[in-house]
């Protein structure tokens, strides 16, 4: 019986929050994620310019020495990075 009172007061409660929150809505700044004033985004129809091209570190190959079976040594394409060893 308890319980049953228990789930009744929580069950206003959560009325109570839900309706207040529509009745007394916070400021649209308050919702949304991202910051709304002072944002130099293009307006959605706009094109946007092209990045600078950039080559990611590609695996190119793997060597398996015969005699140590788990000694493996990997060849890389280097890309536009700095990788190094």
């Amino acid at each position: 019986m308890k319980s049953l009172k228990q789930r009744k007061i929580l069950s206003v409660f959560l009325i109570l929050i839900f309706l207040s929150g529509s009745i007394f809505p916070f400021g649209a700044s308050d919702v949304f994620a991202q910051p709304q004033a002072g944002m130099s985004l293009p307006v959605a129809s706009a094109p946007l310019g092209l990045t600078a091209a950039f080559t990611p570190v590609l695996l190119s190959g793997v060597k398996v020495d015969p005699e140590k079976p788990f000694h493996f040594e990997f060849i890389l394409n280097r890309g536009n990075t700095n990788l190094q060893g």
